[in-house]
C-alpha cells in the first residue's frame, strides 16, 4: 500500500496571527516525510514564502499524548506504519488546495479543539 494522508481535524486557535491546529494521520508511512511539503500556495509568491507547519508533534494512535517533537521528529523509527501528527499552520485559506507530500488533500471545515488536544500549546518564535 502506498503512503496517504487522512486529515482528522482542523481546529482554530487564538493567537496573534490567524492560525489553526491541523491533525492528521499518515497512513503506511515508510520513513519521515518532508514537513515543508505540507503547505498552501500563495499566489504570486515564491514557494519559500508559502506557509509551512509550525511546532509539528507526533502523537500516539489516539491523539491524546505527544510522543515526539523538535529534533526527535527526525527519528526514522517513528515514521513507520500509521503516524498521527499535529501542527500549527498560519493563514490557512480554505478556498485554496492544501498540499502534502502525498498530493492535494481536502481539509474539513474547522471545528472546536477536542479536549484531548489541549495538551498541545502554541509557542511564539524565540
Amino acid at each position: 500500500m502506498s503512503t496517504s494522508i487522512e486529515v482528522v481535524g482542523v481546529y482554530p486557535v487564538t493567537v496573534a496571527k490567524p492560525c489553526h491546529l491541523i491533525e492528521l494521520v499518515v497512513r503506511n508511512a515508510r520513513g519521515a516525510l518532508a514537513l515543508t511539503e505540507f503547505t498552501q500556495e500563495i499566489a504570486g509568491e515564491p514557494t519559500e514564502n508559502w506557509q509551512v507547519p509550525w511546532q509539528t508533534q507526533i502523537l500516539d494512535a489516539t491523539g491524546s499524548r505527544v510522543i515526539a517533537e523538535g529534533s526527535a521528529l527526525a527519528s526514522e523509527t517513528l515514521w513507520n506504519g500509521d503516524v498521527r501528527i499535529a501542527f500549527f499552520f498560519h493563514h490557512l485559506d480554505f478556498s485554496w488546495p492544501f498540499l502534502t507530500p502525498c498530493g492535494v488533500t481536502n481539509l474539513p471545515l474547522p471545528e472546536e479543539l477536542p479536549a484531548r488536544l489541549r495538551i498541545i500549546s502554541y509557542r511564539q518564535t524565540p
